[in-house]
């Protein structure tokens, strides 16, 4: 399925001028078609879901040749580690979606110097453009800008919501979840909603997430998780 510049944007939540810069960089699976840029839907997820370690391609006219991971040199915390710096936080007021965010934000661990004010700001401006709903009773709040200056402090949040949130969802089905996200760049932050999109895609990880399950389970999961693979080899950095 070719997607136009503008759908690929859309379907990774980012600008079209991030798209266009990630292109010119050779940083992202692409084919150039009558002098316009066109994105193979299976290429992008299996450029989401490289582990860093060459599954990224640059493209051209005729062919996809192996490009090395931009992050290569800097760590990246794993989905368990951002999870720890983050937290997991039960019963959050959530009347509606903004005071949901707002609710969240004042428990979850803010990497320094970050606001949380300013945070909540840049969060819900991000909302008001394209709402974050993933369906399914989750949804991903977090800036458009990358606000985490040292990568080490990347982090996200669970936070379970005390009453569900109605005819807001993508799927009308009641959120339910928050997982807030925090990242340092625009590449590593891909990574991790595509590891979060395949992880609330499995029938396990969901049940956890209704059943507001503990701390210590929904880590024990995550730890496992790090170890099982898929038909693109071991989820390193998960």
């Amino acid at each position: 399925m070719n997607l136009k510049l503008k759908e690929v944007a859309d379907l990774l939540q980012v600008s079209e001028k991030t798209i266009y810069r990630w292109v010119k960089a050779g940083k992202i699976p692409h084919r150039r078609i009558n002098h316009q840029y066109r994105f193979h839907r299976a290429e992008i997820e299996q450029w989401l879901g490289s582990d860093g370690s060459g599954g990224a391609f640059a493209g051209n006219d005729s062919q996809l040749t192996p490009l090395s991971d931009v992050d290569t040199e800097e760590p990246r915390p794993s989905l368990l580690q951002r999870l720890k710096n983050g937290g997991i936080y039960y019963r959050v007021g959530s009347p509606d979606m903004e005071t949901a965010i707002a609710n969240s934000l004042d428990l979850t661990n803010i990497p320094p110097p970050l606001n949380r004010r300013t945070l909540l700001e840049i969060i819900l401006r991000r909302e008001s453009i394209a709402p974050t709903s993933v369906g399914r009773g989750i949804a991903f709040p977090h800036p458009r800008e990358q606000v985490v200056p040292n990568p080490a402090n990347e982090n996200l949040s669970i936070c379970f919501l005390e009453s569900p949130i109605h005819d807001y969802a993508i799927d009308h089905e009641p959120i339910h979840t928050l997982i807030i996200i925090l990242s340092s760049r625009p590449e590593t932050h891909l990574r991790v909603l595509a590891r979060l999109s395949f992880l609330c895609g499995q029938d396990d990880f969901l049940a956890l997430l209704r059943e507001r399950a503990s701390r210590d389970d929904i880590f024990a999961f995550l730890e496992r998780f790090s170890q099982w693979g898929t038909n693109q080899g071991p989820l390193n950095n998960w």
